[in-house]
């Protein structure tokens, strides 16, 4: 169905957005739906939805649901969640949508991903916990190396490199992880020998 639905709901509106995912174990739609039903967030639906539009995302998109909630931190898990701030940041909302499935991408390749962290140990023996320099533990500071990374990556196939490290450096949170993300080419070298180069 090429046709995209719009449902208002008691939990606000909720978009079905095809993204052309035959044959792939994802789902084939994307369902995007506000929490509280704000403007603020009804407006970031739409815009959301229309980022996607179009966009070939069939090997990176793996949950199906997006809760658009202004009062949250982005978060993948149990339910992707993003944030009302981008609204009007067009790549700045895709990075985050990106930045978000990626978490669900790399659960499916465990070793791969133990392998990656265990390198990165080795490169960064100390890295920093907490905000605004880096994940909640040491092990999601490793872990956001990774996804960040491939944040990266997408983005700049999508939008050209350009683009993707503009939004990336305007980041105001994982400022050590994403400079190293930028800056440093250990990370993309560690990330390519377990794998995780997109294409």
């Amino acid at each position: 169905m090429n046709k995209t639905r719009a449902t208002l709901l008691g939990l606000g509106w909720v978009l079905f957005t095809p993204l052309a995912l035959a044959g792939q174990p994802q789902p084939d739609t994307v369902e995007i739906y506000a929490v509280h039903d704000s403007n603020r967030e009804a407006r970031t639906v739409l815009e959301l939805r229309d980022v996607l539009q179009g966009l070939d995302l069939r090997d990176w998109v793996i949950t199906p649901t997006v809760r658009i909630d202004e009062t949250q931190i982005p978060h993948s898990h149990p339910v992707l969640t993003i944030h009302t701030r981008h609204l009007g940041d067009r790549d700045a909302l895709l990075a985050v949508f990106l930045h978000e499935q990626f978490h669900w991408w790399v659960l499916e390749r465990d070793d791969e991903l133990r392998g990656a962290v265990s390198d990165f140990r080795e490169a960064f023996p100390e890295v920093p916990v907490g905000n605004p320099t880096g994940g909640r533990s040491e092990y999601s500071t490793y872990l956001h190396l990774v996804v960040c990374h491939l944040e990266l990556q997408a983005v700049t196939l999508l939008k050209g490199e350009a683009r993707a490290r503009k939004t990336l450096s305007a980041n105001t949170h994982y400022t050590w992880i994403y400079d190293r993300v930028l800056d440093d080419p250990r990370v993309g070298e560690i990330l390519a020998r377990h794998g995780f180069t997109l294409s």
